[in-house]
């Protein structure tokens, strides 16, 4: 933590995009391990609560980020650091909310956040910032996590899912339920990158 203090002068001083993701990254690598080596070993917090805040700091990051570039800041202004941000919000989110669908439920915290970062994300970056890699990317994982979600409705539905009938009917729904969602998300993104194209041809 206080290396990230000590070096935050020569980030802003440098002006560089990438020097400021690295101090963003510094800053959770030091708050994971603060997180992880006290308040979990001292009991005030678990694992999953920490991995929480870790999969939402990086989006109050590109929220300052957006401000940031509305206020004339332009060194920040390489939409690659957007990208990296999201996904290291989504890639941290996305195994906590995985975790509670089929096994946590001390992951709720995580699956409720990724579900409020997705939304807020698809709301931003559709209307206001529209950026169609965004839209793919949140759409993607949570087309990824409502396959999970249908897989695990499928199998609770089977008592004896160790009865072979019953194992390859439950294979089966959940063939037609990724095939149906991907058809879906298809269609979807498809639909919004016409969306997104013709509200930035009309800027």
């Amino acid at each position: 933590a206080g290396w990230s203090v000590l070096i935050l002068p020569w980030v802003l001083a440098s002006k560089s995009g990438a020097h400021w993701l690295f101090w963003v990254i510094i800053v959770m690598a030091a708050l994971g391990f603060y997180g992880e080596q006290v308040q979990v070993a001292l009991g005030e917090f678990r694992t999953t609560d920490v991995s929480t805040v870790l999969g939402v700091l990086p989006v109050l990051f590109l929220a300052f980020r957006e401000l940031a570039l509305q206020r004339g800041i332009e060194w920040l202004h390489d939409n690659w650091l957007r990208r990296t941000l999201i996904v290291l919000s989504m890639a941290t989110l996305f195994p906590l909310a995985l975790a509670f669908v089929f096994t946590n439920d001390e992951a709720l915290p995580g699956f409720l956040s990724f579900v409020l970062v997705a939304a807020t994300l698809t709301l931003v970056y559709l209307k206001y910032l529209p950026d169609f890699s965004i839209i793919a990317i949140v759409v993607a994982l949570a087309s990824l996590l409502g396959m999970a979600i249908g897989g695990r409705v499928i199998f609770e539905l089977f008592d004896d899912i160790r009865n072979a009938g019953g194992l390859v009917l439950g294979l089966l729904l959940l063939g037609a339920w990724c095939v149906l969602v991907t058809t879906m998300v298809v269609r979807l993104l498809n639909y919004l990158h016409k969306q997104i194209q013709a509200s930035t041809s009309l800027e």
